[in-house]
């Protein structure tokens, strides 16, 4: 195959796509004349970062939405066009960051919980070494008044770990673990009024 002709060919289908100024011609090849805002992955960190913020301020619901748009702009697996996988372990890495986050911020929102798992479950059968992932799944079932599913998902990832990795659950699922293993208090009895 002839090289420089595959690179003319793709640079005039860029510039068909992106507009004839989008790719300038410089002494070492080409340079893509783009604002910050024009690349969807600047874009994608933008928002997250705005989300993070927003749910720092208190204001979780605002920032779900605002993480949902985020991974809205994800269509398939990050820079599947460039050859190589190395350039895509940040944004990939980025982009379940972000999954993580909208979900801690359905949690504050008091999104329903039930809502929740499906995704949650998918996302844990995905990334089974993701700690804060399995401790969200763990909340959330506990949330949806199913304490024996979140210990059972406890327990799930405490195998996974010892046999896989090699290593105990961190602090975050330990301390979840003992939460529902503690009964919860018991009301305190009423006082009997004084007879009259």
């Amino acid at each position: 195959h002839d090289a420089p002709a595959a690179l003319q060919a793709l640079i005039a289908r860029l510039r068909r796509t992106l507009g004839k100024d989008a790719i300038t011609s410089t002494p070492g090849g080409y340079r893509l004349e783009a604002e910050r805002t024009d690349i969807d992955l600047y874009d994608f960190e933008h928002r997250t970062r705005s989300a993070a913020a927003r749910l720092e301020a208190g204001a979780p619901a605002e920032a779900a939405e605002t993480l949902r748009a985020a991974l809205a702009l994800w269509r398939g697996p990050a820079l599947a066009d460039l050859p190589g996988t190395d350039h895509a372990v940040r944004p990939e890495a980025q982009r379940q960051a972000a999954h993580r986050l909208r979900i801690e911020a359905d949690l504050r929102a008091g999104t329903d919980p039930n809502a929740l798992l499906p995704e949650l479950t998918e996302l844990t059968a995905a990334h089974p070494y993701d700690e804060p992932l399995r401790a969200q799944l763990i909340r959330a079932l506990r949330a949806a008044g199913r304490p024996a599913e979140a210990l059972r998902a406890y327990e799930k990832a405490r195998r996974t770990l010892a046999d896989e990795l090699g290593t105990d659950p961190g602090q975050e699922l330990r301390a979840l673990q003992a939460e529902l293993l503690t009964p919860p208090a018991e009301p305190a009895p009423l006082s009997e009024a004084p007879p009259a």
